[in-house]
């Protein structure tokens, strides 16, 4: 059930998280992002739940920005789940 529950997260936050973050909202929900990805193993969390609260992480200390490494990482044939998760229009840092 948490695993759906993160899927759910994931697909709102990719679309809000920006606006968010000009609100001012967003650091608290980083906290609780990281700790989850860190107590993931405490909470019965499979791998690609796992990379799911990474890509997060990551798309929100980015800047909702990816760097190229970031989007073949996620966007990868063998990371189906991830694919989904690639915020549209995202800006490549070169």
């Amino acid at each position: 059930m948490v695993n759906f529950q993160v899927e759910v997260f994931a697909r709102i936050f990719t679309m809000i998280g920006r606006d968010m973050a000009r609100s001012g909202c967003l650091t608290e929900l980083t906290v609780h992002l990281r700790d989850a990805f860190l107590c993931s193993h405490h909470l019965d969390l499979d791998d690609s739940t796992r990379k799911k609260l990474l890509h997060l992480i990551e798309l929100q200390s980015g800047d909702w920005q990816l760097s190229p490494d970031a989007i073949t990482y996620y966007s990868s044939s063998h990371n189906k789940v991830a694919k989904e998760l690639v915020v549209p229009k995202i800006v490549t840092v070169q």
